[in-house]
């Protein structure tokens, strides 16, 4: 054993002449109550030696743990120490180590984390990436002896909102983020009193981290399926231990709809948002419509598509394109800016994964993406280290990593290339999601972002089926506004008052012209007895056609049916002769080989 078998930093230490026999918690304390209900992580150092009265030499002396734990809610692991007397701090971030820092998120830290809080707060730009459920992140800091710390935190649940904070230069806007945390932090931590609209340097940095094999951890797991003589195989529940204490309850959401994926769709071509010219002395400057990012042209500026117009001076102007505002203008003369429409809109997207395979694992890849992305909308994912990584779309058609730097393009055939940072892991996959540009189009087919042409629309309207679409004569009644009330109404067959048009009564139809508005108010009366369709004679005299209904016309009712043979010449007088609202339509038939060709026409009438 070693000379202090305790959780305490100076835990370890040297060898003693102390023999372990196996006794019950000889090693290690029980485990109590309060263990079981928050969890704990003993570390004991332990030295291991075969004895023997001889000085015979051993081959293959080694220890293993030969069975796992009975409680299910307790794991073992043996861990290599780095050398002789180390001491229980000493060994602890070796241990901890299969997760180290990287680069600085995008998140900073917003006020002071308290000890045993399991509340971190954090803010970052509008468009920044928020951080998952299940991530981990290490919290740096030097300490007062000049040393490097780390804080590490796993996010178990997280809440985020957009606040709006004000300077010297104005107000500007930042998300902040609330992130449960499985575990505790160990110590009080500062972060900033309050939000910045430009990059600082906090005493205390949001760092990601990324796997790694620094540590080497040795368990035992129980074999899923018997072992036979020749395998090559060994099948166990899971190759995975827990090394942090944790109390996870995981619970499937059925028919629950994901969120899809975020897309810029442009609305029109490249124009002028913003045709003033004004020196702003301290305030924000409005588009007349949202806007795309990147997209920006300010004389002096550059968009980086992240929510920020930068200059070469280094100052920075927050820019909300969902919006269409600058703000925190200050001591500016803006002039012109161009920027192409767009909105932002949640959309299901597609998605499609390469295998990562020892024959084509590569930082480099290719892919032929079908049907064609909408800009900004291709995100891929991939895993490195046992970590999953994104890259995120800009609507420049690039692709970017959490550093901002640009790690692929898609072109306009549709071709993603992509270059990763690092290689991706064997056995994993490239995954790429993205919404299909064909979802949007213009009123002409275009697609999006083009040019809108003015279409005509049909104007006509129908009543409703049901009881019978007839409608009474007079009755008609319509109403709108476009910018002042307008009316309108029925008369013998016309629309006349604020717009024209005329009225089929019997078809139940109206169709009213020089109408603009997007909300048309109408009432009318309308028959609701079924009608009677009988076959009567008709008695034609020259150019004029008698017939009986044999009782009294509802006014608006009557409909004519009948089939007329006529010569061409006589087709003139004969229209003449019959009262407006009628429709026809023309055949060309034939009698008999010996009479005289003839065109027949057949009309339909509607008294009005």
């Amino acid at each position: 054993a070693s000379q202090r078998l305790t959780d305490t930093d100076d835990g370890g230490g040297a060898m003693t002449g102390v023999q372990l026999n196996g006794t019950t918690n000889e090693l290690f304390n029980a485990v109590s109550d309060l263990d079981k209900t928050r969890g704990r992580v003993n570390v004991r150092l332990a030295y291991a030696a075969v004895s023997r009265a001889d000085a015979a030499a051993l081959l293959g002396a080694n220890v293993i743990i030969s069975e796992p734990p009975e409680d299910p809610a307790v794991s073992i692991l043996a861990c290599p120490a780095d050398y002789y007397a180390q001491t229980r701090a000493e060994i602890m971030p070796r241990i901890e180590a299969y997760s180290n820092p990287t680069i600085a998120s995008r998140m900073t830290l917003l006020g002071t984390q308290r000890r045993n809080s399991r509340l971190v707060q954090t803010y970052q730009s509008l468009d920044a990436p928020l951080p998952l459920v299940g991530e981990r992140y290490a919290l740096g800091y030097v300490d007062a002896n000049k040393q490097q710390q780390f804080e590490y935190f796993r996010i178990d649940k997280l809440t985020h909102s957009i606040q709006t904070f004000e300077d010297d230069k104005g107000t500007f806007q930042v998300r902040v983020i609330e992130m449960e945390t499985q575990n505790a932090l160990s110590l009080d931590l500062q972060g900033v009193k309050s939000p910045s609209r430009t990059q600082i340097s906090p005493a205390v940095e949001v760092l990601k981290t990324q796997v790694s094999d620094s540590g080497k951890y040795y368990g035992v797991r129980p074999i899923k399926k018997e072992l036979k003589q020749g395998a090559v195989e060994i099948n166990v529940d899971t190759i995975f231990e827990k090394l942090i204490p944790t109390s996870t309850v995981s619970t499937a959401l059925a028919d629950d709809w994901a969120s899809g994926k975020p897309l810029w769709i442009p609305t029109a071509p490249r124009r002028v948002v913003y045709a003033g010219s004004a020196y702003v002395s301290d305030g924000n400057v409005y588009f007349d419509t949202g806007v795309l990012p990147t997209s920006v042209e300010l004389t002096g500026w550059v968009d980086d598509g992240s929510g920020s117009l930068k200059n070469s001076n280094g100052e920075i102007l927050q820019i909300d394109y969902a919006k269409g505002v600058i703000y925190g203008v200050k001591n500016q003369q803006i002039g012109r800016i161009y920027a192409t429409p767009a909105v932002k809109y949640q959309n299901y997207a597609y998605s499609a994964t390469s295998p990562i395979k020892e024959t084509n694992q590569s930082t480099e890849f290719a892919l032929l993406l079908r049907p064609m992305p909408a800009r900004g909308s291709v995100g891929v994912s991939y895993r490195a280290g046992g970590q999953w990584y994104e890259l995120t779309g800009y609507s420049d058609n690039s692709l970017h990593d959490e550093t901002g730097e640009v790690r692929g393009e898609i072109t306009t055939s549709g071709s993603l290339k992509i270059s990763l940072p690092v290689l991706p892991d064997v056995g994993s996959g490239l995954l790429v999601s993205w919404s299909p540009d064909g979802f949007y189009k213009t009123l002409g087919d275009k697609m999006a972002g083009s040019v809108i042409a003015p279409q005509p629309m049909s104007s006509a309207v129908r009543l409703p089926e049901i009881p019978v679409p007839r409608l009474k004569p007079s009755t008609l009644r319509l109403s709108w506004h476009d910018g002042t009330p307008r009316t309108a109404q029925d008369s013998n067959g016309s629309i006349t008052g604020a717009c024209g048009g005329y009225v089929h009564y019997g078809e139940g139809r109206f169709y009213p012209t020089n109408l603009n508005a997007a909300v048309l108010d109408w009432t009318a009366e309308q028959y609701i007895a079924q009608s009677e369709r009988k076959s009567v004679e008709v008695k034609a005299n020259g150019t004029r056609m008698t017939l009986s209904a044999g009782a009294k016309v509802a006014k608006g009712s009557l409909k004519i049916s009948l089939p007329i043979g006529i010569r061409v010449e006589e087709v003139e007088k004969l229209s003449e002769s019959i009262s407006s609202g009628v429709s026809s339509s023309v055949a060309t038939v034939s009698t008999t080989p010996s009479a005289p060709r003839k065109k027949f026409y057949a009309f339909t009438a509607s008294t009005i």
